[in-house]
C-alpha cells in the first residue's frame, strides 16, 4: 500500500472518529490525535514512535485531560464515595444514586452537580456514564463496573451466535414450563432473513438479545439488584438500556423493518474472503468495478435497496 493510500485511509478514519457521537457534547472523552493525522506506528522499522512519544508527553505537560494536575472537586469525591459503596449493583439509575446519597450519606446535591461529577469519573475510568447522549434512557443509567459490561457484551459478540441462540432458546423454553414464563419464540423477521442453513448474516432481534442476557445468572443478579432500589423499577429496563447502549455505540445497527426491533451486527461478519464478490472487465484498463450479489428468497425486507444504495 503506497503512502498516499495510507494517508487517505487515516484521514477518513480520523474524520469518522471526530464525527462519532461518543466524542460530542459536554463530558465526552477527549480524542487525542497526532499533529496532522492519525498516529501510525511500525513495529519493525520504528516509524511513528517519536510522534507517539510526543503525544504521550503532551497529555501530562499540556493538560490534555482536565483532571490531570488539578485538585479533585469536593462534590466529585462525595459522588465517588457513593459509587464505591454501590459497586455491587454493577449498573444503577441516576435517581437511585442520588437517593442513596441522600439516605446513607445525608447529602442532597443538585442533579447537574451529580452529572458533572459523573462526567469527571467517567473520564478517569471509574464509571461509564452517557449523559451527553440525546437518548433519555442512556442518560438515566450509570455503569459502575466495566468488567461487568464486558461480560454482558460477550453474551452477544460471539462467533457462534446462531448456535448459541438455538441452544439458549431450548434451555429457556424448558425452564419456562416450570416457571410459568412465556415461551421464547424466534422472531418471524429473523427467520425470514436467515432462511437457509448456509446463512451467516449476524442478525439479532431485541427479544433474542434480552433472552441471551436473561440466561446468564450474573445478568439476572444485576437486573434484580437494580430493581431492588425502587419498587417502580422493572428488571427488564436494564436490558432495554443495554440494547440502546449498543445501538448508540454502533455495535447494533437497526434494520428498517416493521414489528419488533431487529439489529445487524457488523463485527460478527465472517472475515474470510466472500465468494459472492465478483468483478467484470471495463473499457478502461485502470478502472475496476467490484460487485456483490444477494439472493433474496420470496421478497426483500422493506427499504432494503434504498439502504444498500
Amino acid at each position: 500500500m503506497d503512502e498516499d493510500d495510507i494517508r487517505n485511509r487515516c484521514t477518513i478514519l480520523q474524520d469518522m472518529m471526530m464525527r462519532h457521537p461518543a466524542f460530542e457534547g459536554d463530558g465526552a472523552p477527549n480524542l487525542v490525535l497526532g499533529k496532522n493525522c492519525i498516529l501510525r506506528v511500525n513495529m519493525e522499522t520504528g516509524e511513528g514512535f517519536p510522534e507517539l512519544q510526543d503525544v504521550l508527553h503532551s497529555i501530562g505537560n499540556e493538560n490534555v485531560f482536565r483532571h490531570l494536575g488539578t485538585h479533585t472537586p469536593p462534590h466529585v469525591v462525595t459522588v465517588l464515595e457513593a459509587v464505591r459503596q454501590l459497586k455491587s449493583h454493577k449498573v444503577l439509575l441516576l435517581d437511585h444514586l442520588m437517593s442513596e446519597m441522600n439516605m446513607t450519606m445525608n447529602v442532597a446535591m443538585p442533579v447537574e452537580q451529580v452529572k458533572d461529577a459523573l462526567y469527571y469519573l467517567s473520564n478517569i475510568g471509574e464509571v461509564l456514564y452517557y449523559g451527553n447522549s440525546t437518548d433519555e434512557i442512556l442518560s438515566k443509567y450509570v455503569i459502575l463496573s466495566r468488567k461487568w459490561l464486558v461480560s454482558a457484551l460477550s453474551c452477544i459478540l460471539r462467533p457462534d451466535l446462531r448456535r448459541e441462540l438455538g441452544e439458549t432458546r431450548r434451555f429457556m423454553n424448558l425452564q419456562s414450563i416450570y416457571s410459568g414464563e412465556g415461551a421464547f419464540v424466534e422472531s418471524d423477521i429473523v427467520q425470514t432473513l436467515l432462511y437457509g442453513t448456509h446463512s451467516i448474516c449476524p442478525i439479532l432481534s431485541a427479544k433474542d438479545s434480552a433472552m441471551l442476557w436473561k440466561s446468564m445468572s450474573f445478568m439476572r443478579d444485576a437486573a434484580d439488584r437494580s430493581a431492588q432500589l425502587s419498587e417502580a423499577s422493572d428488571a427488564t429496563t436494564m436490558y432495554d438500556f443495554l440494547e440502546r447502549l449498543l445501538v448508540y455505540s454502533g455495535i447494533f445497527l437497526p434494520l428498517a423493518v416493521s414489528g419488533e426491533p431487529t439489529y445487524f451486527i457488523p463485527s460478527l461478519l465472517d472475515t474470510a474472503e466472500p465468494t459472492s464478490v465478483w468483478t467484470y472487465k471495463t473499457s478502461e484498463s485502470w478502472n475496476t468495478t467490484l460487485c456483490h450479489s444477494w439472493l433474496l428468497r420470496e421478497s426483500a425486507p422493506a427499504n432494503t435497496m434504498e439502504i444498500v444504495t
